[in-house]
């Protein structure tokens, strides 16, 4: 079902009916839009196809990761229907300690940001945008906790890919794979620094590929946004040599010295609204990585050392 989480995105929301139960794959972000088409979405499967579907009797509904486009109606979803929630354990706490997680990330944003050379006014307008859409949403316990091997339902098998959230999973239903925000057909999902989320940045999401690609009985796909993956090992290695161009051009700019800032401008240009955050987190998964390996260096080690919020420069070793 495709609904509108936010305006202009949209995200996949998959209902799987199979030996009597009825799950729902992610209950989208719970705002009006969202709401409406997922409405809809029951409406024409019930005219459509003839099944009796119906959000209210859902028996399980599955959270693919918490990032909000995806877990966002959880709180409308406990209220109208009886299903119960499932996540992976290491998401469970964004939703159910929410206002904890919002101010503890907004925090670890502010630092990151500041420290790769985002200026104070821009930062407070980019922390504002962060939280703005959020604030609605109330702390949510989950029902069952997840983990790498689980199954649910008739069967459903769990398979945990940290990298572009801690908590990611796919859900492999028969041979199909549901691979929410892990393997997209045509954009390469975003990547987030470990500085500002742990069991992020690309070294986790590289060994998630890796093992997504092993996966037996499967190279179908569906993601959580975009459209089907026919060959799901070939988009597993056109992305992960995506990285790897990007991670050498990366190496290229910072022949001399760069702030993850500069890096970001110059890999993107301009960004305006939300892109600007995902731009200086993108560059800044990609500079964390390097740097982690010891192909960069800090190139104002002296600076840094006796600040005490100083904007970090990196410099090919």
């Amino acid at each position: 079902m495709s609904v509108e989480t936010f305006p202009r995105h949209i995200n996949n929301v998959y209902l799987l009916m199979d030996a009597g139960s009825a799950i729902l794959f992610d209950c989208g972000s719970g705002l009006d839009s969202s709401r409406r088409d997922l409405a809809l979405g029951f409406a024409i499967v019930r005219d459509v196809f003839g099944e009796s579907a119906r959000y209210e009797d859902l028996d399980w509904c599955i959270i693919s990761h918490a990032h909000f486009d995806h877990f966002g109606g959880a709180n409308v979803l406990k209220r109208e229907s009886r299903a119960r929630l499932a996540v992976h354990e290491l998401d469970a706490r964004v939703l159910s300690c929410f206002a904890e997680r919002l101010v503890i990330a907004s925090k670890d944003c502010d630092i990151y940001w500041r420290r790769a050379g985002v200026p104070d006014a821009e930062r407070a307008a980019l922390l504002e945008m962060y939280t703005a859409a959020k604030s609605a949403f109330r702390p949510q316990e989950v029902d069952r906790l997840l983990r790498d091997a689980d199954t649910i339902g008739p069967g459903y098998k769990v398979v945990h890919v940290p990298g572009h959230c801690p908590g990611l999973l796919c859900l492999q239903v028969h041979d199909v794979l549901l691979t929410s925000d892990h393997v997209l057909s045509r954009t390469t999902p975003h990547q987030f620094p470990q500085a500002i989320t742990p069991f992020a940045g690309l070294e986790h999401y590289f060994h998630s590929l890796s093992k997504t690609r092993k996966l037996e009985g499967v190279n179908f796909a569906l993601g959580g946004h975009e459209e089907p993956i026919w060959d799901l090992r070939a988009r597993i290695d056109a992305i992960a040599l995506f990285h790897r161009d990007r991670l050498a051009r990366v190496m290229s700019m910072c022949s001399s010295a760069r702030t993850v800032l500069q890096v970001a401008h110059e890999m993107f240009g301009d960004q305006e609204g939300y892109s600007r955050i995902m731009a200086i987190d993108e560059a800044g998964a990609h500079v964390e990585y390097l740097h982690a390996l010891g192909q960069l260096r800090i190139a104002n080690l002296e600076e840094v050392a006796v600040a005490r919020d100083p904007v970090i420069q990196y410099v090919a070793r």
